[in-house]
């Protein structure tokens, strides 16, 4: 719809040959706008039911200027391939930014003039792939990249003003506290606030003072680089970093945090062979090896080859405690990269 409130008669953009999935559309005052999406490819196998099954592939990018059409789609620089997930921001003067995970453990920034190619930024959430991934803009031109790192679950942000470089990266959370997922606002003054989601529970945090020196402590050092395409860097072409290949189920890290005294959670990364798809089960037992509480979860990714999962510690009833052994009996069911059934099991000593 024009300004004077004209309406204009359908686009068609995409070209209907693949899957049409995450849109985001944004625009700025004068009317320019960007449009992103992916599209999946489709994978046969004879060893995956159902099959085919459709896997993240291309982000793609549409762009109009004020008063006219969007124009052809274009592959966002660097989401040719194994991209998903892309994000958009536009500031009041034109400036597109894009942000995108992909399958090589890292997190990828483009940005350019509307109607202009768009140009590397920097990357960020190397080997630790970024989840959840959240990007705004100003009309005045700050842009908020906010994500949660998947090994860790937790989320951390950083700032960038017009055109130049991105800031510190920094913890949401100080207190290293778990986060599902982040969404963020940012106001013409600069000012942010995060709504971060822990296991269903909201929590809102405000970041109004750019000149305060944030904390940098909750996940791994790499996201915190400030130029984490430095590391992956070499002579002649770029090259990628790419998740391990694993050949089983495997548990690659498990926490219960907790001093014991109150509700805990079973906190574990799981890397599989393929996509994911497991259940995770936590059980307490007696010291005969009766099940007296159990508490289970299935979890899925067609994208991710590691996937976090949580699930709380199940409640012994009363009348069954002093039986119970001061233990959790963990399992995980899920497939070997032959589809065969495959189980993994842990048991944690609880405090």
């Amino acid at each position: 719809r024009e300004a004077d409130g004209t309406a204009l008669p359908p686009q068609a953009i995409s070209s209907g040959k693949r899957a049409f999935e995450a849109p985001q559309l944004v625009a700025d005052a004068t009317g320019d706008a960007a449009l992103v999406w992916n599209e999946p490819r489709l994978i046969y196998s004879d060893q995956v039911s159902p099959s085919p099954y459709s896997v993240s592939d291309i982000n793609l990018i549409s762009e109009r200027l004020a008063g006219g059409a969007f124009g052809e789609p274009a592959a966002v620089p660097g989401a040719e391939s194994e991209a998903y997930d892309p994000k958009v921001a536009m500031s009041g003067d034109g400036l597109v930014t894009v942000a995108f995970p992909a399958w090589s453990y890292v997190g990828r920034v483009v940005a350019g003039q509307v109607g202009q190619p768009l140009t590397p930024v920097r990357s960020f959430g190397l080997n630790n792939i970024p989840v959840s991934a959240e990007l705004v803009s100003n009309a005045a031109g700050k842009t908020l990249l906010a994500w949660v790192t998947a090994d860790v679950s937790h989320a951390v942000t950083t700032f960038r003003n017009g055109s130049g470089e991105f800031g510190r990266v920094e913890d949401l959370r100080p207190g290293c506290e778990h986060a599902d997922s982040v969404t963020t606002k940012l106001n013409e003054a600069g000012e942010a606030a995060a709504l971060i989601m822990d296991h269903g529970a909201p929590y809102v945090t405000t970041l109004t003072d750019p000149t305060v020196r944030g904390h940098q402590e909750c996940a791994w050092s790499t996201v915190y680089t400030d130029d984490p395409d430095a590391n992956v860097h070499v002579e002649g072409p770029r090259t990628m970093i790419h998740p391990p290949e694993v050949a089983e189920l495997r548990l690659a890290r498990l926490a219960v945090p907790g001093d014991g005294a109150g509700r805990q959670t079973v906190y574990a990364a799981v890397d599989c062979p393929g996509h994911c798809d497991f259940r995770l089960t936590v059980s307490r037992k007696s010291r005969r090896g009766r099940v007296l509480a159990s508490a289970s979860q299935r979890f899925s990714s067609r994208t991710l080859r590691r996937l976090r999962a949580s699930v709380a510690v199940p409640v012994v009833p009363k009348n069954r405690r002093k039986r119970a052994m001061k233990r959790l009996f963990i399992r995980i069911d899920g497939r070997d990269r032959h589809w065969r059934p495959t189980t993994v099991k842990r048991q944690v000593q609880l405090r």
